[in-house]
């Protein structure tokens, strides 16, 4: 009997440890430059934000490599400025403010984009290497470096949760959204030709 009630009150306490974890499980962040971006040593999309706004950075380690994709958002794309040393490469932002198309080349050093949303929570991504959607391993996120599930993936500033699937889509919940702060990026910036 007495071995009865203490496997009972043991069953009991693993059940709450265990939910207790799974509600104290912590969000997805992407707040600061991922660890794993290295110039000429690591290879693929590094995306994060900060107080200065939201950054997409490429490069390779070493190879020749093209970047395109499209990022979308429920807001407006306001301040977006490009770094890039390649005649070739561009970013236009397109359909009222609300996506910005982009094709960056890299042979090791760092190209990319920083931009901030004005009322908007969702930002939507579809990222392609060398004409082929790249593998979501070499996406880092957040100066954790967190990888989607996918290359098309959709981060939701919106509402508060986890990460789940929505029409072929990752979507990555935060708790928060992330506001437009004022100022350029970190970087100095050279509008694009023809802005």
């Amino acid at each position: 009997m007495i071995k009865k009630g203490v496997s009972i009150v043991f069953a009991v306490l693993m059940v709450i440890s265990l939910t207790g974890y799974a509600f104290a499980a912590p969000f997805l962040h992407w707040e600061d430059k991922p660890d794993a971006l290295r110039p000429g040593n690591s290879q693929g999309y590094f995306i994060w934000r900060d107080q200065q706004g939201v950054h997409i950075r490429i490069t390779t380690s070493g190879k020749l490599h093209v970047f395109s994709g499209m990022v979308r958002t429920d807001g407006e794309f306001k301040d977006v400025f490009g770094k890039t040393d390649c005649h070739d490469d561009y970013f236009h932002v397109e359909g009222r403010q609300k996506r910005i198309v982009f094709r960056f080349t890299s042979t090791g050093d760092v190209a990319g984009l920083d931009f901030h949303v004005q009322d908007g929570k969702k930002l939507s991504f579809s990222l392609s290497m060398d004409g082929e959607e790249i593998n979501p391993n070499s996406i880092y996120i957040g100066a954790e470096g967190w990888h989607p599930e996918s290359n098309k993936f959709t981060i939701d500033g919106e509402r508060p949760g986890y990460p789940d699937d929505n029409e072929g889509q990752t979507i990555i919940v935060f708790d928060g959204p992330w506001g437009s702060p004022p100022g350029p990026g970190p970087w100095h910036h050279r509008p694009w030709p023809g802005w």
